[in-house]
């Protein structure tokens, strides 16, 4: 019988919002990723950030460099709310009346899938991560590399995110992935 009212509500509330984040956070980091791969001089992507860039008295190039602490951020919260996603997207189902009935073996099944393919996302979204900081750090030590009359400092915000999330992302790397059991 499904449930009515405030609980679902929330409920649907909570399965979206963590929905939502866990698909844009990985499709973000990746176009920040591929905006670091361009050549040449950036530009800003919008008004707001080119008024930014000029309230702070820095190029767009710097301001996208400052934009890797997110990622820092982002992460745990992103694999936080991966999680859960499949008890809850379970709960709301059958709380809506979706699902009916799931036998005990139906819903380890379904539970054990989906804690394989959260691993398998959480891991796939943290090499996207590594990538675009790992861009991005480059891109600032070539153009630290051709400045000549002000130096930069050696570590700037995308070494420091880098090496950061090094530390957080080590403990999801050495639990092996059992996706084939």
């Amino acid at each position: 019988m499904p449930a009515s009212g405030e609980f679902t509500w929330q409920l649907t509330g909570n399965v979206a919002i963590n929905t939502l984040f866990s698909a844009a956070f990985p499709v973000f980091t990746a176009i920040y990723a591929i905006r670091g791969l361009k050549q040449g001089a950036i530009e800003t992507a919008s008004k707001s950030e080119a008024r930014l860039a000029k309230k702070l008295d820095i190029d767009a190039e710097t301001l996208y460099e400052n934009y890797s602490p997110l990622i820092l951020i982002g992460y745990p919260i992103f694999a936080v709310n991966l999680q859960p996603l499949g008890t809850l997207a379970l709960l709301w189902s059958r709380t809506t009346g979706l699902i009916d009935h799931l036998s005990d073996q139906q819903l380890e099944n379904a539970l054990s899938t989906w804690s394989k393919f959260s691993q398998v996302y959480t891991w796939a979204t943290g090499g996207i991560c590594v990538a675009a900081l790992g861009i991005w750090s480059r891109r600032r030590q070539q153009r630290r590399s051709k400045q000549v009359t002000k130096k930069m400092p050696l570590l700037g915000a995308p070494e420091i995110s880098l090496l950061l999330f090094s530390a957080i992302f080590l403990p999801v790397v050495s639990q092996p992935i059992e996706v084939f059991p």
